[in-house]
């Protein structure tokens, strides 16, 4: 049915000999010849051009089988919808490339006739003495109407229905209430407010035409079925798409969003707007520019890549780990991170296990070591075998002694090492006690620190020799406690014996320890030493500064308890490490 093409280019406007022609597209203000629109109108489908005859339309289609040619050369255009064959001149030095072709048919309801011309089509054809005057449309010839039935038939004064025909035989009828003359006053018809699209049959009654349905106001509007998406119904089953949609190719009565620069993982969902596939996420703004959708992955993909919904792609030497991608080693890494592929990192507080040579195991670190009798359990955390406890909770390893030492240090489980100067006294089956020791001996005198001999009460030294050790009695200094019955020979009093020597000494049943007997059964602590909780003839070790949280194992010589250590600021107290 196309009797007339026009031809788009990108560029200036240029000639088309015979019945194509030629039009600008894209350029600011209109064609030459004011008809055509400045940007392109939707291809395929036809649109109805006021300045041109009743019954044409134009519809824009793509030919790519248009050629050009330079310098004025003329060219064919093949294949243009229908149109014959014909020549184009282009503008001299440019190269032109054809975009559209513009074909002029008849309309909808128009058909061509061998002159060339659209003429309306009436399907059912029209009644005697009438003319096919626009499409579906009959009009009768003459001064004959159309009456209720259709038919044209003559007006008044022959006929006059639902009217009283007036005015002296000059075809003029008064009609009746609810009817209107027709234009040329000569026949009655029913009256219908707004009967577009339909035939008035009675006086507001409205019969919508077929491909026409009433709406919510008794309007007969065109019908079209299964609806219009993203268009408009324009007629019957036509659907005109809204701006920035095209028809689809597979459903008619479907226009689908528009999106110029394509959507890569979406979907074109309004014009110029792209909406993400499930599983991808958009990239940048998808109404502006790069209207891509990345793919997503749940719940992550650090330091892989994501290459497909929930599918990460790790580099190699590397495991997807909730959502992360962590350097794989084999053997795993024992309290530490695989930060590279097949190397360890140990945490803080722990180092590598010299033992391992493949390096995956790290053990714990314990600066100052935990002693023969612990191992580092974590850092800096020791834990002790049975009878020894982790100084300080957590420190090196230290020996457990039920009863303190006394003079000594606990150097394992109920075992007293003793001080320098001194040994073990071997009337204390416990051991725990240690007391002065004098190498040199102390004959008739008592040995009360390391090396210092003091003697009993009633001898003295030897003056002849001074580094005797040896105390003699000597009546000449009297005879406490007694009395001297000649040299060197004392009579005790009641209570007191004589010693080696000849002097007379209180005598104290049950001994004195760390002190001297006095009196009968009266021991005097010595010097560094006081009386304690225990028995009366005990004294203990005396620290004048005192000894908080440690034991006075000897005068003025405190020991720490295990997890303290001495305050440098008070000598007399220990404080936790």
């Amino acid at each position: 049915m196309s009797w007339c093409s026009r031809v788009l280019f990108r560029g200036s406007p240029l000639l088309l000999t015979g019945l194509v022609a030629l039009v600008v597209a894209g350029v600011a203000g209109a064609p030459p010849d004011g008809i055509y629109p400045t940007l392109p109108p939707p291809i395929g489908v036809p649109v109805r051009n006021p300045k041109l005859p009743a019954g044409i339309c134009v519809v824009y289609e793509r030919n790519p089988n248009v050629t050009t040619a330079l310098n004025g050369t003329a060219t064919k255009v093949a294949n243009l919808t229908g149109a014959p064959s014909a020549s184009l001149l282009l503008a001299k030095g440019d190269n032109k490339t054809l975009d559209l072709v513009e074909v002029r048919r008849c309309c909808e309801g128009y058909e061509k006739t061998r002159y060339g011309r659209c003429e309306p089509l009436c399907p059912k054809g029209c009644p005697t003495g009438s003319n096919c005057t626009a499409p579906g449309l009959c009009s009768c010839l003459g001064d004959k109407v159309h009456d209720l039935a259709g038919n044209c038939v003559d007006t008044c004064p022959h006929s006059c229905l639902n009217g009283v025909c007036a005015g002296g035989g000059k075809g003029t009828c008064k009609c009746d209430e609810g009817f209107r003359a027709t234009e040329d006053g000569r026949l009655c018809a029913p009256h219908c407010d707004g009967c577009v699209g339909g035939n008035c049959t009675a006086p507001g009654v409205c019969q919508c035409s077929p491909g026409f349905v009433k709406d919510v106001y008794g309007r007969c509007v065109p019908s079209c079925k299964g609806g219009c998406l993203n268009a408009d119904c324009t007629g019957p089953d036509q659907c005109t798409c809204h701006v920035g949609h095209a028809r689809s190719r597979t459903r008619p009565n479907v226009c689908e969003s528009q999106c110029p620069d394509g959507c890569v993982n979406a979907k074109c969902t309004a014009p110029g707007v792209c909406t993400c596939l499930p599983g991808y996420s958009p990239s940048g703004n998808l109404t502006v520019s790069k209207r891509r959708c990345e793919p997503r992955c749940t719940p992550g993909c650090v330091g892989g890549e994501c290459v497909a919904p929930d599918t990460c792609v790790c580099k190699k030497g590397f495991t997807l780990v909730k959502g992360t991608c962590v350097a794989h080693c084999d053997p795993p890494c024992v309290n530490g991170d695989c930060l590279q592929a097949g190397r360890c990192t140990c945490h803080s507080g722990y180092v590598k296990d010299p033992q391992d040579p493949a390096g995956a195991r790290c053990n714990p670190f314990c600066p100052n070591g935990c002693g023969k009798a612990g191992h580092c359990v974590a850092p800096a955390q020791c834990a002790c075998e049975s009878g020894w406890a982790p100084e300080g909770g957590k420190g090196v390893c230290r020996g457990v002694c039920t009863e303190s030492c006394v003079n000594g240090a606990c150097v394992g489980p109920n075992k007293c090492d003793c001080n320098p100067g001194y040994r073990k006294d071997p009337s204390i089956l416990a051991g725990n006690v240690c007391i002065p020791e004098c190498p040199e001996g102390c004959i008739n005198g008592d040995c009360l620190s390391p090396g210092q001999c003091t003697c009993k009460f009633g001898f003295h030294l030897d003056p002849n020799d001074p580094r005797s050790r040896t105390c003699v009695s000597d009546c000449l200094d009297g005879c406490p406690n007694g009395v001297c019955r000649g040299p060197n020979d004392c009579v005790c009093n009641d209570g007191f014996t004589k010693s080696p020597m000849g002097r007379c000494e209180a005598s104290c049943k049950s001994g004195c320890f760390n002190a001297d007997c006095t009196g009968p059964d009266t021991c005097t602590c010595r010097a560094g030493y006081q009386k304690g909780s225990g028995p009366a003839n005990v004294c203990v070790p005396k620290c004048a500064a005192g000894c908080e949280n440690g034991v006075c194992s000897g005068p003025d010589l405190c020991i720490c308890k295990a997890g303290f250590k001495k305050d440098k600021a008070n000598k007399g107290k220990c404080v936790p490490l």
